[in-house]
């Protein structure tokens, strides 16, 4: 009995098209939408031991330390979140403000300091785009409107005016860093 074996397929756009759309056809059945429910909730319950031990550990490292290993992992991203609240809890309730500068004035460096913070934050977080050449941001722009109507998100590149504000807030930071007390 000789089996005929199986030529390698060599797949092309129009292949690979075809089966996204059978994959797409398939998702839109009940019966899969229920079956990916119980998945998912059979891996959660899986996992929610080793992710509860996982948070302890991490909690506790970043009692004794400051951080966690897990955050040294984005840490553009944690330190963007950090640096954003803590500023926004000075603007809140500030105590002082340094020498040669108002109380307003200082809330308003404050207010800079922590946008600019969020910005990198959504810039980390793949939602905002920091590209500074006009013409790379019109075509990425482009790429990014057909992504967003195709997956219905809104991601997009950040305009100069905004530009413009990041790069004030971080020379803000800059020069008032050592100034970031209450």
């Amino acid at each position: 009995m000789s089996k005929k074996r199986k030529k390698d397929k060599l797949y092309t756009i129009k292949s690979v098209k075809q089966m996204f759309k059978k994959m797409t056809k398939r998702e839109e059945h009940l019966y899969y939408r229920v079956y990916l429910y119980f998945y998912r909730l059979f891996w959660k319950a899986i996992r929610l031991p080793r992710e509860v031990r996982q948070n302890i550990v991490a909690s506790y490292q970043r009692a004794k330390r400051g951080y966690a290993n897990r955050d040294t992992w984005g840490l553009a991203d944690y330190l963007s979140g950090v640096i954003s609240e803590s500023v926004a809890y000075l603007r809140d309730h500030n105590m002082g403000y340094p020498n040669g500068l108002t109380p307003g004035k200082w809330i308003d460096i404050l207010e800079e300091i922590r946008l600019t913070f969020e910005t990198a934050k959504r810039i980390c977080d793949g939602t905002l785009y920091f590209i500074e050449n006009k013409k790379d941001r019109k075509r990425w722009q482009e790429n990014l409107d057909e992504l967003n109507e195709k997956y219905k998100t809104y991601d997009r590149c950040m305009s100069n005016e905004e530009i413009k504000r990041y790069k004030k807030g971080w020379k803000l930071f800059q020069e008032y860093f050592i100034n970031l007390w209450d």
